[in-house]
């Protein structure tokens, strides 16, 4: 008996070391003990009621220059507007870095004309949603309003998909309907439409993300107490948590006329099928074991990890790592396309399967 439990013990662990990028950290960082995780929520809690309402979050569409393929060092004005932007959104934890890189690689694919730019939208990258999403909004008013005949062409990575859906959807007469004027198309890449179990593990990713930060050294502690509010402090996960309100609401809302919208979904999730069935024995058994033991911390955490093992996030075939085909699937939104692609790893852009995933956006973006 005891074989078969640290069997599943041993399983969970491999399971969260190679499971993937994504799914990796969400995993270990459940099975952190109860008081850390309890301590951090406090703290996160504590940071959002105190510090948060004094930070000034980054908002900012910067412009990829003609010419210069290392870096986007122009933030785009009013004065400057290109006949054609492609808008480019990051997603849940992400950086500028990997926003650029796609773009560039974007670009270099798609031979844009020069009236077309590259550009992207950095924004909190685990705050609020919404609030992201109603400041985009009003930049695009306020280009709308500069530069009328610019032409929009959106494309969102997973949370950056729902960012830009706020800003589209979101009823706000009567400037929604200029802004929809200016945008033309919308592609989604692996769009969290209706959450992810995964979102739950908010704790543990900004638990990771303030010890990666400390761990880089030369920063301080306020300083990088600073960068974390910046970023954001986990709104987004609450928001993503199935059936949360805000999926509730933004689900509520009307695709936007006149804006065609496009879904690309990934199915490389880290665990196969088989994997799947013999973690889910392996777990089972571990979890009888544990009860009979009364080892209630053990069963605990088998617990979660069977919620992960049984997830179609996870799930090859069903699931990119983190977003399952099924919560990528939006009604009334029929144009839905298949990658082979792991959800972490979109912008890396040497990779064969990421080449032909902007092969595939840069194509869809010609027809627009």
């Amino acid at each position: 008996m005891m074989i078969r439990l640290g069997f599943a013990i041993c399983l969970a662990f491999c399971i969260g070391c190679f499971a993937g990028p994504a799914s990796a950290q969400e995993l270990r960082g459940r099975l952190l003990p109860g008081e850390l995780a309890e301590s951090w929520q406090s703290l996160r809690k504590e940071l959002r009621a105190v510090i948060a309402p004094l930070a000034e979050p980054n908002y900012e569409i910067r412009l990829l220059a003609r010419g210069k393929a290392d870096g986007f060092p122009e933030q785009l004005s009013i004065r400057e507007l290109p006949e054609r932007i492609v808008l480019i959104l990051g997603g849940l934890q992400g950086d500028a870095q990997a926003c650029e890189q796609f773009a560039m690689s974007l670009e270099r694919t798609l031979a844009f004309p020069t009236n077309t730019r590259c550009a992207v939208f950095e924004y909190p990258n685990d705050g609020s949603i919404q609030e992201s999403g109603c400041v985009l909004k009003q930049l695009l008013q306020e280009f709308h309003r500069g530069s009328p005949k610019t032409r929009v062409s959106i494309v969102g990575h997973s949370m950056g998909s729902l960012v830009a859906r706020y800003a589209l959807e979101s009823p706000s007469e009567p400037d929604r309907f200029a802004v929809c004027e200016m945008v033309d198309h919308l592609t989604m890449l692996c769009p969290p439409n209706h959450g992810s179990v995964l979102a739950q593990y908010a704790d543990a990713l900004e638990f990771a993300d303030a010890l990666s930060k400390m761990k880089k050294g030369s920063d301080s502690l306020i300083s990088v107490v600073n960068e974390l509010v910046d970023d954001g402090l986990g709104e987004a996960c609450d928001e993503l948590v199935p059936g949360s309100e805000f999926l509730r609401t933004l689900n509520s809302f009307d695709r936007v006329p006149g804006v065609r919208y496009t879904i690309i979904a990934g199915t490389r999730g880290p665990i196969s099928p088989l994997l799947r069935l013999v973690g889910s024995i392996a777990v089972s058994q571990g979890l009888n074991e544990s009860q009979a033991r009364g080892l209630e911390k053990i069963e605990k955490g088998l617990r979660r990890v069977e919620e992960l093992i049984s997830s179609d996030e996870l799930t090859l075939g069903r699931g990119d790592g983190a977003v399952s085909l099924s919560s990528a699937r939006l009604p009334g939104v029929t144009e839905f396309m298949k990658a082979s692609i792991h959800h972490a790893e979109w912008a890396d852009v040497e990779k064969p399967q990421v080449q032909e995933l902007i092969r595939k956006v840069a194509s869809l973006l010609t027809r627009s």
